[in-house]
């Protein structure tokens, strides 16, 4: 299986996730700068640590979807995900990227509601990641749940497509999404 990274990426906190000799390792990488373009920086270059030190070959991340958010907001994510990717790929263009939304990641966990409010659904994030995998996160750890979530959706996901299908020649590889 892939070494994967999942991210909830944000300037201000990213929260990520991966696996290590099967135990789950997360955390938030954090930038309390004023000026954005140097919060994208300090996230790209910590993520782009973690890739090299892990020897990450699969990042997913969390999708952004502009149309619910406030629009500077979008824009600083939308550059973030740039950042990152352009990044991954002068790196080793052979790391693969995935995105994913967050209502897509949810459901196939189960934790998809409507019209949930954004705080209760943390709160069921934080929750599943506490149960699946035996943590003690708090509600001001909701980055490092959600990259938990994002990461456990995907592996599940590339778990059921190889059940599926075998595999095929190089160059024929499928997103688990």
């Amino acid at each position: 299986m892939a070494n994967i990274l999942a991210l909830d990426a944000s300037t201000k906190r990213t929260g990520f996730a991966y696996f290590k000799d099967n135990e789950i390792q997360y955390g938030a990488i954090s930038s309390s700068s004023t000026a954005p373009e140097k919060r994208i920086s300090v996230m790209r270059d910590e993520i782009l640590k973690i890739v090299k030190q892990e020897n990450i070959d699969t990042i997913i991340m969390e999708e952004v979807r502009p149309d619910g958010m406030n629009q500077h907001t979008g824009k600083l994510l939308t550059w973030l995900q740039g950042c990152i990717v352009v990044a991954v790929f002068e790196y080793n263009k052979n790391i693969k990227v995935d995105f994913i939304g967050a209502s897509s990641w949810r459901s196939k966990l189960g934790l998809q509601g409507y019209r949930v409010l954004r705080q209760k659904q943390k709160e069921l994030d934080i929750e599943f990641a506490n149960t699946t995998y035996l943590l003690n996160l708090t509600s001001e750890m909701d980055d490092e749940a959600d990259a938990i979530c994002v990461l456990t959706a995907y592996k599940r996901d590339a778990a059921a497509l190889a059940q599926k299908k075998p595999s095929g020649p190089i160059g024929e590889e499928e997103s688990a999404f």
